[in-house]
């Protein structure tokens, strides 16, 4: 499991070692070295700033994150790295979500990412981001700038952001909301903030509900077995398992993803 320590000068050589090597690839094809190794300045002015952090798996520092308030709702991402040897394995996603559970008055996220890196834009489309444009609007350099809008809405019913409203809504009772249903598929987003199953006793359903975790944290009991669901965690429910949630967290709220699959019965 992920966890994050803030930087400090002690860290500096372990951040400058993980920049290095993290976007190594990167340097040799484009020929050039960006501020964060070419100038020592660069992060020690990051990690004084209180907002650089050392991302560390298993007690080893395996990448950090930084990032740089713009407004009381809009903060841009100076830097996410991950060491080659951790990569593609979901790391990044967790750190974008812990930093979101962070700052969860900022509702708009930016950042320019490295374009000879042909895997981050992609990366940070899978997150929720969506290029806005070529310029990186601290620099005026021609750099694609990608965004990612809590708040934003969308007439695309095929797309949209599980964290969207989601400090408004939950408060008074649980929320629910359907999201897409094809065939005999149904999604849904929940919003839980400290509540629980009622205690007359347990779910049993005709069809199989797959549950995930997206943030917060939840207690489930599924046929006398219990299950601590963090972020990223799922659970799949199969027909007719008794169930029920003990407990969600409220501070952070529990997002979950839900999916709902009904069976044909011939």
């Amino acid at each position: 499991m992920l966890s994050f320590k803030r930087a400090t000068k002690e860290d500096y050589p372990s951040l400058a070692s993980i920049l290095k090597y993290a976007f190594a690839n990167v340097f040799h094809t484009s020929k050039s070295v960006p501020p964060c190794i070419e100038q020592p300045q660069w992060l020690h002015e990051r990690i004084a700033s209180r907002r650089f952090w050392v991302i560390v798996q298993n007690d080893s520092p395996i990448g950090c994150l930084g990032v740089h308030i713009q407004s009381s709702t809009q903060a841009f991402i100076e830097c996410i790295a991950i060491l080659p040897e951790y990569q593609n394995n979901g790391f990044g996603s967790q750190a974008l979500r812990w930093l979101e559970s962070q700052y969860r008055n900022i509702r708009q996220w930016s950042i320019a990412p490295c374009t000879s890196h042909t895997a981050l834009p992609r990366f940070f489309q899978r997150n929720g981001f969506f290029q806005a444009s070529n310029t990186m609007p601290s620099s005026g350099t021609s750099t694609p700038t990608y965004i990612k809008d809590l708040d934003r809405t969308d007439d695309d019913p095929y797309t949209g952001c599980l964290f969207q409203n989601v400090r408004a809504l939950g408060h008074d009772s649980e929320f629910f909301e359907d999201l897409v249903a094809i065939d005999n598929v149904r999604t849904e987003r929940i919003i839980s903030r400290g509540q629980s199953s009622p205690p007359s006793g347990f779910y049993d359903q005709d069809w199989t509900e797959i549950v995930l975790v997206v943030a917060g944290h939840a207690s489930l009991e599924v046929e006398g077995k219990l299950y601590d669901l963090r972020s990223g965690d799922w659970r799949c429910i199969l027909p007719h398992q008794k169930h029920r949630v003990l407990a969600t967290s409220s501070e952070p709220p529990c997002v979950w993803y839900a999916i709902h699959i009904t069976h044909n019965i011939h």
